[in-house]
This record gives structure tokens, C-alpha cells and sequence, in this order.
């Protein structure tokens, strides 16, 4: 194999990656760790993207210190170098006639070759203009006087320009902004505002940074984005997602090492002794004070309804050993009993969604179904718990049900364990690009509980007045920086008994908001049996199958 063939790729997998959704992303945001290489990343695209024959676009870099411009245009610099040579131009205003060029040992020529600046020599003096030549690059500023701009010109006509973090510095222009270490950038918030502006004319933004507290504006951009509540697209990277892609091996390459699994691991791990609790903030992508409860009980009642229904289903005991026949009829009976009269609150015209979490025995296996409204809320119409239900019965209680709502759209079920079973047998009856299954991760929780909470908040997702629901959804805590619900089971109330939860409807909802908020679209099958009109408040039902729940008070009505 020839020394070529062995050479590694510039750039890491999660580097590319990066680059790879800015293309894709007008709005891109990345949490990141501290020193994964993603400000070098960016160098030789932005390269690109201002030299390119057509479409080329100028690339604003923005730090929040005069450091952080000399790295990155260096970086640059030393990109473009690797093919040839760059010109490092002054401004116009300043010097329009003259252009320096860099050469590969660091020095600078004038355009009759002379050396203005040898690497070593650290700056020179010409009248009023200070020109440095520190991390392989000029800077241009009046003497005495704080640096207006760093830059790089392309035969294209566009340059890579490094500018303050003043939001006047950026009025006005149109191209490519990458901010780097967001959450340091003294007015962030009136920053972007006026970034924003570029993406009219076909310009992007990319905004990268570590945390900086939850109260930091970054952390309230990830957390809009995530929930919906703007347009842009959130990726993170940690610092074990880096040392999975290659971090740690590449620094042994940069530094002559060998490398080991062994070193790496304790490399890792002298690493976050040295950070201490700030680990979780530095490394991990956790913002600081990012832990308790995700959702106030105060909160969830304002979103709640008394009109919406909680039917709870419980087989008796040993009821796996009935025969076939025994358990459909009796599940037969409990369903045209108690589930389909609430099928005539449905809107015959609008798109149900569904979402669903799984449980054998012990914890709920509850199941959603909901429509938007006219107000385009989110509404449960419909929430079964079922209890101690074999598996086969849940999937036929499944079926049956979405076989009867109308304008079926899509639905999200847990995948996890048993689970999988379930959502695989609905996959093949309905499609899988209808159904969704989900197996649960941080990652999953980071996408999908802000949009939970947001609707909650905002009181665009209407849930059930009801006792175990609001038990579910206050087990969401802030863990480590995820929402999510915390290992062990907890016993709370459900309409007056005592009874094991584990977030059980916390989950469905996630899945339910998530299944609309993508909306597949209808699927095509006839809907079997008539839909009758609402059937009115249920109390408790004494037929041993189950209660239904409606209380006479809540968040607002419907």
C-alpha cells in the first residue's frame, strides 16, 4: 500500500457531517464540546464556498475576540495555500492598489516581490497603517486603533472576511455568517437578528458554540429550534461522539504518538478529572444548571381538559390462559362498550395521529390518538391505558382502533424490548412509512420532548384532565442535560386507586405530538363499523373492564 493510499482524510466523520448540514440547513446551530477542531472544519469550506467559478458568496466569520479571527483566518489561509498561492488583501478603502502575498515559509511579498514581512520579525510600521503578520495572515487596522477586519480575496470576487461581534458590523451584507462559541458573543440575541436577513438572497448561518448555562441566549436558540418554535436545525456533537469518530487518534497523529484503546481511555479520562464538574458543560454539550423538573404542575393543568377522556383497561388475572375465543370476546365487549362511543368526538374530517408506549405487566400501556382543531391544536381525542394485556390482545385493541378512526395519518410506537413486536405487526399492516418505530435514545428525547413541552406551554397540545396523566408527564426530569424520564418505576394515583407508573403517557404524548408534527398523510383502507355522536360524560364503570375518566374541571374546554 503506497504512502498516498495510508495518508487519513483531512477531516474527521463529524466534521464532514457538520459541513454536510450546513449545505443542507440555511439555519444551522451546533452545541458542541470544547476543542473537537469544528472552527478548522469550517476553514476550507468557507474557502469554497468564496472561490467557486459560479454561486461563489462571501463568508463572514464572526468571533467574539481578535484571537479567534487571527485562527480562523489563518486556517484559511493555510487552506488555500495548500493548493496555491492566496492573495491576503488589505481593504479597498485603505489600500485598493496594493496586495501582499504569503508564502509557504510564512513571509510576505508586495506585488514587486519585495519582503515586507519576514514570519519571525513579528509587524512593521508604514505611516498610519499596522500590518501584523502573526498565525500566517495580515491584519489591517489604523495604529493605535482597535482591527476593523481581517479578509482573504478569491480571483471570484468574494472573500472570507473575519468581522467584530457588533450587530452594526454585519448589517447590510449578504453571503455565508459562521458564529463561533455563540454563547460568549456579548449581544448574541441582536447579533443573529441582524444576521437572519441574508437568508433571504439564498446566505446561511451557522452558529457553533459550547454551553454557557441554561440561561445563556444559545441555550434558548437550541431550545426554540428543537421545540418547533423556529425554523433552523440543531446537531450536537460530545466529546465521545468526537473520540468514537477519531478525535483522540488524530491527536496522536498531530503529536507523533501511538496510539492505543488504553491511552485513549485514560487520555478521556485525565481530561474530565481536569475539568471536574465542568465536564458535563465543557464536554458533554450539558448546559449548566440543566437539571429538576422539565415541566411545571401548574403548567400541565392550564393544558389540560376536562371533555377528553382516559379509558383505562385491566384484565384480570390469569387472563393469558383463556382460550382465544373467550379473551376476543370479552376484549369485544369492553371495546363497543367503552372505547367506541368516544370515537364520535372525533372529527370525520380531519387526520388522526397516533402514539403509543409499550408495557406488558406493572407499568401502563397507553395509546393516543388526536387530531388538530380548528385553532390547529393538537387534540388527545382519545387515551386507552391497558393494563396486564397479553400481547396478541394488544395488537388486535390496536388494530381494531385505528381500523375506526377517521383520516388515519401515522403514529409512533415504542420499539424498545417487547415493544418491538407490537410496532413491527402494526408496521406491516398499515405501512411502514406510517407507522414509526421508535427506539428510544437522548437523542430521541433532544428531538422530540421540546416539541412536547412547547405544546404544553403554548397550549397548542390539548391532553386529559386527569390524574395519572399529570403523574406522567411531572416524571420528566432534566437529566444530565436530556429530558427524560429517570430509571425506576413510581407509584401515583390514577382516578382515586394507587397504582406502578413509569412516565407511561409521558411517552405517548411525545410520540403523538411527534407523529403530527411530520404528517405522513392519509393511508389508504376502508374504516370498518359507523361512528356514533359523543356519548356524553362516562363515570366509573362497574363491568370489572376498566374505568373511564372525565373530571369536572380543568385547563379550558374544547
Amino acid at each position: 500500500m503506497n504512502a498516498a493510499a495510508e495518508a487519513p482524510t483531512v477531516l474527521l466523520p463529524y466534521q464532514v457531517e457538520s459541513i454536510e448540514l450546513a449545505e443542507e440547513h440555511q439555519f444551522l446551530v451546533v452545541e458542541k464540546s470544547r476543542r473537537i477542531g469544528l472552527s478548522y472544519a469550517f476553514s476550507p469550506w468557507a474557502n469554497l464556498m468564496a472561490s467557486v467559478a459560479t454561486g461563489a458568496q462571501n463568508v463572514y466569520y464572526i468571533g467574539y475576540n481578535l484571537d479567534m479571527a487571527r485562527e480562523f483566518i489563518g486556517y484559511c489561509a493555510d487552506f488555500a495555500q495548500a493548493f496555491e498561492d492566496v492573495r491576503v488583501s488589505l481593504p479597498d478603502e485603505d489600500r485598493a492598489d496594493s496586495f501582499v502575498q504569503r508564502r509557504f515559509d510564512g513571509s510576505y511579498l508586495d506585488t514587486a516581490g519585495k519582503v515586507l514581512v519576514d514570519a519571525a520579525d513579528g509587524d512593521f510600521r508604514s505611516d498610519r497603517v499596522v500590518q501584523e503578520a502573526r498565525g500566517g495572515f495580515l491584519i489591517k487596522g489604523d495604529a493605535g486603533k482597535s482591527i476593523k477586519s481581517f479578509r482573504i480575496d478569491f480571483p471570484s470576487g468574494k472573500a472570507v472576511v473575519a468581522l467584530p461581534s457588533s450587530p452594526r458590523s454585519v448589517r447590510g451584507k449578504q453571503g455565508i455568517f459562521i458564529i463561533d462559541e455563540a454563547a460568549f458573543h456579548d449581544n448574541l440575541e441582536e447579533l443573529i437578528k441582524a444576521i437572519l436577513a441574508a437568508l433571504m438572497w439564498g446566505g446561511r448561518v451557522i452558529v457553533i458554540s459550547t454551553h454557557d448555562g441554561t440561561d445563556n441566549y444559545f441555550n434558548t436558540l437550541v431550545e426554540e429550534i428543537r421545540a418547533g418554535k423556529r425554523g433552523g436545525h440543531v446537531h450536537r456533537i460530545t466529546l465521545k461522539d468526537a473520540i468514537a469518530a477519531g478525535l483522540y487518534q488524530r491527536i496522536c497523529l498531530v503529536q507523533g504518538k501511538d496510539w492505543t484503546p488504553e491511552a485513549e481511555a485514560k487520555w478521556e479520562a485525565d481530561l474530565r478529572k481536569t475539568y471536574g464538574d465542568a465536564a458535563d458543560e465543557e464536554l458533554d454539550v450539558i448546559p449548566s444548571r440543566g437539571t429538576g423538573t422539565y415541566l411545571a404542575r401548574a403548567t400541565i393543568i392550564e393544558a389540560m381538559s376536562a371533555e377528553l377522556p382516559v379509558v383505562r383497561l385491566r384484565c384480570p388475572d390469569g387472563f393469558e390462559r383463556w382460550d382465544d375465543e373467550r379473551r376476543r370476546d370479552w376484549l369485544l365487549e369492553f371495546l363497543e362498550d367503552e372505547v367506541k362511543p368516544w370515537l364520535g368526538s372525533f372529527d370525520p374530517s380531519r387526520r388522526t395521529f397516533m402514539g403509543q408506549d409499550f408495557a406488558r405487566s406493572g407499568d401502563v400501556s397507553p395509546v393516543k390518538f388526536g387530531q388538530h382543531d380548528e385553532y390547529m391544536r393538537l387534540v388527545c381525542r382519545l387515551t386507552l391505558e391497558m393494563r396486564n394485556v397479553p400481547f396478541s390482545d394488544q395488537e388486535f385493541i390496536l388494530e381494531w382502533l385505528i381500523r375506526r378512526v377517521p383520516h388515519f395519518a401515522g403514529g409512533k410506537m415504542d420499539a424498545r424490548g417487547n415493544g418491538s413486536a407490537l410496532a413491527e405487526k402494526m408496521q406491516m399492516l398499515f405501512g411502514f412509512d406510517v407507522i414509526e418505530a421508535v427506539m428510544a435514545s437522548d437523542k430521541t428525547y433532544l428531538k422530540y420532548m421540546p416539541l412536547l413541552k412547547a405544546g404544553i406551554e403554548d397550549r397548542t397540545f390539548v391532553i386529559p384532565y386527569d390524574e395519572g396523566e399529570l403523574d406522567d408527564l411531572r416524571m420528566i426530569k432534566m437529566i444530565r442535560g436530556i429530558p427524560k424520564i429517570p430509571d425506576g418505576p413510581q407509584r401515583s394515583k390514577e382516578d382515586g386507586k394507587i397504582a406502578r407508573r413509569h412516565g407511561d403517557n409521558a411517552i405517548a404524548d411525545m410520540h403523538l405530538i411527534a407523529a403530527a408534527a411530520e404528517d405522513p398523510g392519509d393511508i389508504e383502507f376502508m374504516s370498518a363499523g359507523s361512528r356514533t355522536s359523543n356519548a356524553g360524560d362516562f363515570g366509573t364503570s362497574n363491568r370489572g373492564f376498566g374505568t373511564v375518566s372525565r373530571r369536572s374541571s380543568g385547563g379550558f374546554g374544547l
